[in-house]
C-alpha cells in the first residue's frame, strides 16, 4: 500500500473528475475551479491511497488553528468493507498526530430522504465511531444548505464541548477568504 500527497494539479483534477464527482453529490462538493484553486493556494491538501499501483481511497484535508478537517474522504467502491478506510484513517492519525484534533462532517440522520438513506448515514457514523471519532452532541452545521452532524477525533486538545470554539474553527475552514455573506456558507443549527 502506498500513501502519497498529490501535488500535480492535473492529477488532482483527474481524481476530482473520476472519483469525487461520482462519490459526492453536487450539493456536497466544491466546483472544480474552486477545488483546484484551493489546492494551488495550499489551503487544501489531497492524498491518495494506492494498492498494487491502483487508487484505493482518497482524502482531501484542510488545516486551521491546529485542527484538520477531512473535507472529502472515500474508499473506492470495489474496496469498501475490506479495511481500506480504517487503514487510511490510521495513516492520517499518524500524519496529523501533533494536531489538536481531526474534524469531519457526516450527513445528518435527521434529514435522511428515506429509510435506506438513513441506514447509510447511520452506518457511516458507526464506522467513524469505531475509528475513535466522537459525534458532537447538539452541534449540527448547515454548509451551503446541506445539514451535517460534526464528529471529532480529539488528539492534543479537548475543547470539543466548547461549541462556540468549534464553530469558530469551522468558520475559519470555510470562510478564511473574505466572504461577503458567510451566513449563506455556514450556519450553526441550534
Amino acid at each position: 500500500m502506498n500513501f502519497r500527497k498529490i501535488t500535480d494539479l492535473n492529477e488532482a483534477e483527474q481524481i476530482y473528475q473520476d472519483y469525487i464527482a461520482a462519490d459526492f453529490p453536487p450539493a456536497e462538493r466544491q466546483p472544480l475551479a474552486i477545488f483546484i484553486r484551493m489546492l494551488r493556494d495550499s489551503a487544501t491538501d489531497m492524498y491518495l491511497w494506492e494498492t498494487e499501483g491502483q487508487p484505493a481511497a482518497y482524502v482531501v484535508v484542510r488545516e486551521r488553528d491546529g485542527y484538520v478537517l477531512l473535507q472529502y474522504f472515500a474508499v473506492l467502491k470495489r474496496l469498501r468493507g475490506k479495511g481500506t478506510g480504517t487503514g487510511l484513517l490510521r495513516q492520517l492519525n499518524t500524519l496529523y498526530g501533533d494536531k489538536k484534533g481531526i474534524l469531519l462532517e457526516v450527513e445528518h440522520t435527521g434529514y435522511a430522504g428515506n429509510q435506506e438513506d438513513l441506514m447509510v448515514r447511520r452506518k457511516r457514523i458507526a464506522f467513524y465511531e469505531r475509528c475513535g471519532y466522537i459525534c458532537l452532541e447538539d452541534f449540527d452545521l448547515a454548509l451551503f444548505g446541506v445539514h451535517y452532524q460534526v464528529m471529532v477525533l480529539p488528539i492534543g486538545e479537548n475543547r470539543i464541548s466548547d461549541h462556540d470554539y468549534i464553530f469558530g474553527i469551522f468558520q475559519k475552514m470555510y470562510c478564511f477568504d473574505p466572504v461577503r455573506n458567510a451566513a449563506k456558507v455556514i450556519q450553526w443549527v441550534r
